[in-house]
């Protein structure tokens, strides 16, 4: 009963805290549910009226190269008239993701920097996360010079572009300052980096089973036996260079003499054995007792390896 009278005793003052609790809150929260609604409220209006802003710069962007692209088609001499001396242009000078540019490199001025034909252009997007290059540019001959004319579509999530040039013959232009052109998007950044890497495996995704799908190469000899899958396909690759690098090599020795004071009999084939002959009489290891062989595997990416030579009488 005591215990019964202590408990009793006690849960009176937790239960007029509780009370006295909730007569607080019941004077606090509307005042802070009409703030945090406020702040809702105005957090909301502030998102529309962005997207309402990018929707509205898209659709004058959209009137604004509309207008650039017909005056190009229109007028292609007077258009390249006004880009007379520079390297590099875009029309439109502003992008749009998912629309086509054209970008136009100066070929007299490209040929002054030393390029020579075969000029690829290499678009990086969204902070160089990913790339397009783009061969076989249209050469377009206007009053104000030469020009190689790329045309292309911006991938629908790309917020920004930079770009650079090669010839494939060590020839290479580029600006990280210059060469960049801003990419206006209905997407978020944070979207169009999602998009990206979804876009990226269902590529990876689309190539494997492509690959998977084809029908196996036939063998070049006439005892090989053609690969199934793919893992064999690949297995059979990796078997073809070796092979032809074991043929380079043993050329390599022949033309070069060097089986003078060596040589292994066997094949050099994973899982298999090889011996290995030294003539002790000869080379500049002539007249030593012990020798003994260090190799190792790949190019030595594997540590060596050390075995004592047993003598063998001819």
């Amino acid at each position: 009963e005591g215990q019964e009278d202590e408990a009793g005793e006690s849960a009176e003052p937790v239960s007029a805290a509780n009370d006295e609790a909730t007569a607080v809150a019941a004077e606090v929260d509307p005042s802070l549910n009409e703030e945090l609604a406020k702040l809702v409220f105005n957090y909301e209006a502030s998102v529309q009226r962005s997207k309402a802003e990018l929707v509205a710069s898209i659709e004058a962007c959209e009137r604004s190269n509309a207008k650039e692209f017909a005056a190009f088609e229109a007028d292609l001499h007077g258009y390249m008239s006004q880009c007379e001396g520079r390297t590099v242009t875009t029309v439109p000078s502003s992008a749009i993701a998912g629309t086509e540019i054209i970008l136009l490199l100066s070929k007299d001025k490209a040929a002054q920097l030393g390029s020579q034909a075969g000029v690829t252009l290499v678009c990086r997007y969204n902070e160089n996360r990913f790339q397009e290059e783009h061969g076989d540019p249209e050469e377009v001959t206007t009053d104000s010079g030469s020009w190689l004319m790329y045309v292309f579509e911006v991938p629908a999530h790309a917020y920004e572009i930079k770009y650079d040039f090669y010839d494939g013959k060590g020839w290479y232009l580029k600006n990280e300052e210059k060469f960049v052109l801003p990419c206006l998007s209905p997407q978020s950044k944070d979207q169009c980096l999602a998009k990206m890497k979804e876009r990226h495996l269902e590529r990876v995704t689309e190539e494997r089973a492509a690959l998977r799908s084809a029908p196996p190469q036939k063998a070049s000899s006439a005892e090989g036996v053609p690969p199934q899958t793919f893992e064999e396909e690949v297995r059979a690759r990796v078997h073809g260079i070796r092979d032809a690098t074991m043929g380079v090599f043993e050329s390599v020795l022949a033309e070069k003499n060097l089986h003078t004071n060596w040589y292994y009999e066997g094949e050099a084939r994973p899982g298999e054995s090889v011996t290995v002959f030294y003539d002790a009489a000869a080379g500049p290891l002539a007249g030593c007792q012990h020798l003994i062989l260090h190799w190792g595997c790949n190019a030595w990416s594997t540590k060596g390896f050390e075995s004592a030579l047993q003598p063998k009488s001819e």
